[in-house]
């Protein structure tokens, strides 16, 4: 236990030193990712209209062919800057439509749910609720801001007494 909370305090400090150049590092990361998912993008077209990417990317949308395979949306993983072989994986998943036989799909889905009384694609609900993720990260990030203190605090503590001038 002694070595998870040196090794936290340990973190904390070198986060307080190194934290603005590791913020940068994953802002750029994300940048490329993100500009390597718009150019690929754009090499796509619609499989249902053939609408193409080329000139606006932005209105084509990957559906997952299997709901119940989806781990979480292809959008979410660029955003949150996981790595390219992963966002991949999600996207082998898929077929790519624009946004408007994306819309038209969603609506004959919620058409026949409707007609049939049954959910074609039952959309699996999140194991906490959102007020119960905003309280944990609300959580977590004061347990980060006080380890941080502590550790800027024994940074100074570990640098020693103050030595007077012998003369």
């Amino acid at each position: 236990m002694r070595r998870k909370n040196y090794q936290k305090k340990y973190h904390a400090g070198w986060y307080a030193q190194n934290g603005d150049h590791r913020r940068q590092q994953v802002k750029d990361r994300r940048r490329k990712i993100k500009q390597r998912y718009r150019k690929y993008k754009e090499s796509l077209s619609c499989e249902e209209c053939g609408h193409s990417g080329k000139d606006n990317a932005w209105s084509l949308d990957f559906d997952h062919i299997n709901p119940d395979e989806k781990v979480v949306s292809v959008s979410h993983l660029v955003s949150s800057g996981y790595g390219w072989e992963r966002i991949m994986e999600e996207v082998q998943k898929c077929r790519v439509v624009c946004a408007n036989c994306h819309r038209k799909k969603g609506y004959h889905e919620q058409r026949l749910k409707e007609m049939t009384g049954e959910d074609l694609n039952p959309t699996p609900r999140p194991k906490l609720s959102r007020a119960q993720r905003h309280k944990n990260r609300r959580r977590n990030k004061i347990e980060q801001d006080a380890a941080r203190e502590d550790a800027l605090k024994n940074k100074e503590n570990l640098s020693g007494p103050k030595r007077k001038n012998s003369q």
